[in-house]
C-alpha cells in the first residue's frame, strides 16, 4: 500500500520526483516515501548536484487549438525537500524530452523550439 511523504511541495496533479528511504527492519527492507516535489508537467528524470535535486517540469507543447506550457527547472534541498529556487517564467517553450543536463557548474535545459538555457549553481568540487 502507498505511504504518503512526509515532506511534500503542494498537491500533485500531474507527477512530481519522489524521494525515498530505505529503511531495515528485523532484516526486511523497505522504501518509504521521504519527500516529494511540487507538481511537475511532464517530469524528466531529475539530476543531483552537490545534494541539490534539479527537477525539470517539461512543460506541454502546443498542439491544434491547444495551449502548450513552458519548462520550469525546480531546484530541491536533497535531504530535506525543501523548495530552494524555481526557473519561473524564464523559459517560454515546452522541454525537449532528454534534453536536460548538467555541467560546468551550470544546468542545461534545451527547449523545443530550439532555444538552449543555462542555469548557473555553485559547484563546491572547484
Amino acid at each position: 500500500r502507498p505511504v504518503a511523504a512526509r515532506i511534500t511541495n503542494g498537491a500533485i496533479r500531474n507527477g512530481a520526483v519522489v524521494a525515498l528511504r530505505v529503511r531495515e527492519a528485523n532484516g526486511t527492507f523497505s522504501l518509504e516515501a521521504e519527500w516529494t516535489s511540487n507538481d511537475l508537467i511532464s517530469p524528466a528524470t531529475p539530476i543531483i548536484v552537490n545534494g541539490v535535486v534539479f527537477a525539470l517540469s517539461s512543460g506541454r507543447p502546443a498542439a491544434a487549438g491547444r495551449t502548450g506550457s513552458p519548462a520550469v527547472l525546480f531546484a530541491h534541498d536533497g535531504v530535506s525537500g525543501k523548495a530552494l529556487w524555481n526557473s519561473g517564467k524564464s523559459m517560454t517553450a515546452s522541454a525537449s524530452p532528454g534534453s536536460f543536463w548538467s555541467a560546468l557548474s551550470q544546468v542545461y535545459v534545451g527547449a523545443d523550439e530550439g532555444t538552449v538555457y543555462a542555469f548557473g549553481f555553485l559547484d563546491e568540487r572547484r
